[in-house]
């Protein structure tokens, strides 16, 4: 993610006038107002949160790692199950893994289903970070959304609904041409 951020920013004037050129309608002007405020918003709560992670020396990624091996049977998975998790290739959770060893955070040891593979372990020491950071994380989301009430949380959640499936239709528009 990038550290710039658009302060000037295009608002429904500038984007009328700017529409008018290319025959674009009220409403899909209105839809892009609500498109970019949306998108910046997500940007700035995107960079909120990486700051907060930075400061446990986590990522997002490294975090839920953590959470998948604390709710795993005997803290310990297989790669391969962290990379199917994850949505993640091989060579990035590999990458993350080795990371994570170095900081003693998780450890390869013998699989026992398998001699020849590994599976990946949570230490005594990413154990004590995930316990330390896991109530901070519900005090930050707390707060990030702290101005919304009851009702917004409803609204926002069926809104996320609604545009995950409009991101469904254009990503299988895209596959489709």
């Amino acid at each position: 993610m990038s550290d710039y951020k658009f302060v000037d920013r295009p608002d429904l004037n500038r984007m009328t006038k700017s529409a008018g050129r290319y025959n674009i309608s009220e409403d899909s002007r209105a839809r892009s107002k609500v498109f970019l405020d949306f998108l910046f918003s997500n940007r700035e709560m995107i960079k909120a949160y990486d700051r907060f992670l930075d400061q446990y020396d986590l990522s997002e990624s490294r975090f839920i790692i953590l959470m998948f091996l604390l709710q795993a049977p005997n803290k310990t998975l297989a790669p391969s199950e962290i990379v199917q998790k994850l949505g993640a290739t091989k060579a990035t959770v590999s990458k993350m893994l080795k990371v994570m060893e170095n900081k003693e955070w998780v450890e390869k040891t013998p699989s026992t289903i398998d001699k020849r593979s590994v599976a990946i372990k949570l230490t005594k020491t990413g154990e004590k970070l995930i316990n330390q950071f896991y109530p901070q994380n519900f005090k930050a989301v707390g707060q990030i959304m702290s101005e919304l009430d009851e009702s917004d949380l409803q609204s926002l959640t069926k809104i996320i609904t609604k545009i995950n499936k409009g991101i469904q239709k254009l990503s299988e528009e895209m596959e489709n041409n």
